[in-house]
């Protein structure tokens, strides 16, 4: 078992892994786990996620449709933001 501390990075509340859990389970910079709770014990659960190139697929492509389908308020959001209102 390891103590790791809850930290500040930016805007994103971090824990960091030891090298040797990073190692056990293949993880490396830009893996991908999910993080559950067990409340009934107290618990926060880490598992490591493999992201499929299918999973990939469809989520830029549901990506993509958002973004078309809001394209005027982006672009009006990007013109406020330059004052252009």
């Amino acid at each position: 078992m390891a103590l790791v501390k809850v930290r500040r990075d930016g805007n994103s509340t971090v824990i960091t892994l030891p090298p040797d859990l990073v190692k056990k389970f293949n993880l490396e910079i830009g893996s991908h786990v999910q993080v559950t709770a067990d409340e009934q014990n107290g618990c926060l659960i880490v598992e490591p996620v493999a992201i499929t190139p299918r999973a990939r697929h469809d989520f830029l492509e549901a990506s993509r449709r958002v973004i078309e389908r809001n394209r005027e308020l982006y672009e009006r959001l990007k013109r406020y933001d330059r004052g252009e209102s």
